[in-house]
């Protein structure tokens, strides 16, 4: 038997890791009086330490690349990452969006980490040479926003949480994905599956995925008028059909099996 875990256990011989390494890039050092802030740390290295342990697999590059710094002692083998898939039909005929309003998209419920202010910021700037260029944001209340976009509620729609993706995918020309800190970002893997050019920050894990004519990445050093432009100008595409993203499940089923044959005969 090999067991093989998606959650912080001891007994697994294959550790999927699909979230960002515990206190990685956290400023707040006031968390750490916290106690239960050292009972997740030790839950975390329980696993990943753990001796029975054969295989950790992260889902991104960057992830990788934290779990390499963070983990030296690991006794297993920190495996090359595999990336999540997508699931079912995403695109639809109206994907070019070429009988729509322009409109940049944001989704998440996180939205501070995720950088729903820097959207914000953006939009407004996008505004002086794109008059009707609308602003959709999902998976927030409005109520937790509200003070956001003050002065521009008739140009922004705010759809809350939603169970239908593709209903917001198909509202969108460009999703703006400014996250501070993200393990991966299956919003941007789904926006591109949907026909949607993305523009993300080089702190998101998915940005190995994006190929060219997808989207941009850029760095959060940069300004508010860089981003801006680099916005305007993946909507200025956004006529032109994207090139298709597709990395289905079973896809990922089979790079797992080749693994776990590999634990196996080792």
């Amino acid at each position: 038997m090999l067991v093989h875990a998606h959650e912080f256990i001891e007994c697994a011989d294959m550790l999927t890791f699909h979230t960002t390494v515990h206190g990685w890039g956290e400023a707040a050092w006031y968390k750490r009086l916290d106690p239960s802030w050292h009972f997740n740390q030790w839950i975390e290295r329980r696993a990943v330490c753990s001796t029975q342990l054969r295989a950790l697999v992260p889902v991104s590059n960057l992830l990788q690349n934290q779990l390499a710094q963070s983990y030296p002692d690991t006794h297993c083998e920190l495996e090359p990452s595999i990336t999540p898939g997508v699931e079912g039909e995403l695109a639809s005929e109206s994907a070019s969006g070429a009988n729509r309003p322009k409109a940049i998209g944001f989704i998440g419920r996180e939205w501070k980490r995720k950088g729903l202010q820097r959207v914000i910021d953006i939009f407004r700037n996008l505004k002086n040479t794109h008059e009707d260029l609308r602003l959709v944001i999902a998976g927030v209340p409005r109520e937790e926003i509200a003070p956001l976009i003050e002065g521009m509620e008739s140009e922004v729609d705010v759809l809350g949480w939603i169970q239908d993706r593709k209903r917001f995918y198909d509202k969108i020309h460009l999703l703006i994905h400014p996250a501070r800190l993200e393990a991966f970002g299956m919003v941007i893997t789904e926006a591109m599956a949907a026909g949607v050019r993305v523009l993300v920050s080089d702190q998101v894990g998915a940005k190995s995925e994006i190929s060219r004519g997808q989207g941009e990445v850029l760095s959060l050093d940069e300004g508010i008028e860089k981003w801006a432009a680099c916005s305007g100008s993946l909507l200025s595409q956004s006529d032109e059909k994207v090139p298709a993203y597709s990395r289905p499940w079973e896809v990922v089923a089979q790079d797992y099996q080749k693994l776990y044959q590999q634990i196996w005969q080792s």
